[in-house]
């Protein structure tokens, strides 16, 4: 089950950056993210879970899970050109510490998208300021009808 897991968050992972490195750069002045080492891209994907708290656990895991999937995607490089980065905050299973952390993700041009959060009130606490930023948010846990209509 944990591998199957695994599995799906790679892949999850691994589309989200193939759409997201086609689509570009959010940020229109230059175009991308390449330096001068032949081409190469970074993709920061950017993660909101509960590291601390009462559901720190299940947020670790989510955590854990992605450092991973960022480790072989890097290593087997399944985007040739492509390095991924995660920057992961946490939101203590709060709201308003979500929102923030959207805040903070939004202002770094190189997230491309973001895993997370854990809980259905975080997500949409976060969810307008993520869409209003045209970013990518990919939940591996969210049940709430309202984060599905849009």
């Amino acid at each position: 089950m944990r591998h199957r897991s695994l599995l799906i968050l790679t892949a999850v992972l691994t589309t989200g950056a193939l759409t997201l490195t086609a689509c570009g750069s959010r940020d229109d002045s230059n175009g991308g993210g390449s330096g001068g080492d032949g081409g190469t891209t970074t993709v920061v994907i950017g993660l909101d879970a509960p590291l601390t708290g009462d559901l720190s656990a299940l947020g670790l895991g989510i955590k854990n899970s992605a450092d991973l999937a960022v480790k072989q995607a890097n290593s087997k490089k399944y985007v040739e050109g492509v390095t991924f980065k995660l920057e992961a905050l946490d939101d203590q299973a709060q709201p308003s510490s979500g929102q923030q952390n959207a805040s903070k993700l939004v202002a770094n041009k190189d997230v491309l998208g973001v895993v997370g959060p854990l809980n259905s009130s975080v997500g949409e606490s976060m969810q307008k300021v993520l869409a209003d930023a045209k970013l990518v948010q990919v939940s591996p846990a969210n049940t709430s009808p309202s984060l599905t209509q849009g």
